[in-house]
């Protein structure tokens, strides 16, 4: 890498940069065996003297991609945004602050979803969101949420995640997506060309828990369990539009009874 930099006159500034060894086991090396440009070692994610993440264009990468890490920056974000929205929820009007939703809170959910995702960690984040809805529609901490989101037409984080991997693969199907992720997929059966089959993406069978949360695993059984109709939509916006729609149809408009003695919804 050093090579090619140099070759097309690019700088490398090693004091700033970092190398992982993405694994779901922790991998040791030897010093004699560590990495070293220009005679500068370079540091390694995850060292115990660094940080245990790498942040590559806003997002931080752990060596056993666990998210941990990128979930807790992003909880962090979503609180500070939170807090700015509880301090004018008596101030601006409920449009207002469903805008200030998708500005502060949602823009930072999307971002870089698709490959974080699928981690384990997703449903803090969820609970961010809740608290967020509550204030919009100022509502009491302890309020059934489900009908809100539905009614305020907004997506919990999991079903963000079910959208957005589903748009990658729309992109991916239309040859939208850069040129490095032209063979990223196989379909299902390129011989069943005219049959919803040929529609459907072909999911390796994985061997390792590591191994299943990767996108390349699973995101095809999301893009499979779509309907025909969505699978054989060749517009963009209009498969966004509908997927969407989908979505929100699964969420209750009203919760008939819950067991919590103390709801403000089901207290009569």
């Amino acid at each position: 890498m050093n090579d090619w930099f140099c070759a097309n006159k690019l700088s490398l500034n090693v004091k700033k940069t970092k190398y992982a060894i993405f694994s779901p086991n922790v991998i040791n090396i030897p010093g004699n065996e560590s990495l070293y440009i220009n005679g500068l070692k370079l540091v390694r994610c995850g060292n115990h003297q660094t940080e245990s993440s790498i942040k590559f264009l806003g997002i931080l990468l752990d060596e056993n991609l666990t998210w941990k890490n990128q979930i807790k920056s992003l909880r962090n974000k979503l609180a500070r945004s939170i807090f700015a929205l509880n301090r004018v929820k008596n101030i601006l009007p409920r449009d207002i602050l469903k805008t200030l939703y998708f500005s502060l809170i949602q823009s930072h959910i999307i971002y870089g979803i698709q490959a974080w995702g699928s981690a384990k960690y997703l449903a803090q984040i969820e609970i961010l969101q809740k608290k967020a809805i509550q204030i919009i529609h100022n509502r009491p901490f302890n309020a059934h949420t489900e009908p809100l989101f539905k009614k305020s037409n907004i997506l919990k984080a999991s079903d963000l995640y079910k959208l957005h991997a589903s748009l990658f693969v729309h992109d991916f199907k239309n040859n939208k997506l850069p040129i490095s992720f032209e063979n990223y997929f196989n379909y299902h059966n390129v011989h069943s060309e005219g049959t919803r089959q040929a529609n459907f993406l072909y999911r390796t069978i994985t061997r390792t828990t590591f191994s299943a949360l990767l996108p390349y695993h699973n995101i095809p059984p999301i893009w499979n369990s779509l309907g025909e109709t969505l699978l054989s939509n060749t517009n963009r916006n209009s498969f966004k539009k509908q997927l969407k729609t989908d979505l929100l149809n699964n969420y209750k408009k009203q919760i008939i009874s819950c067991n919590n003695p103390l709801c403000p919804d089901c207290l009569k």
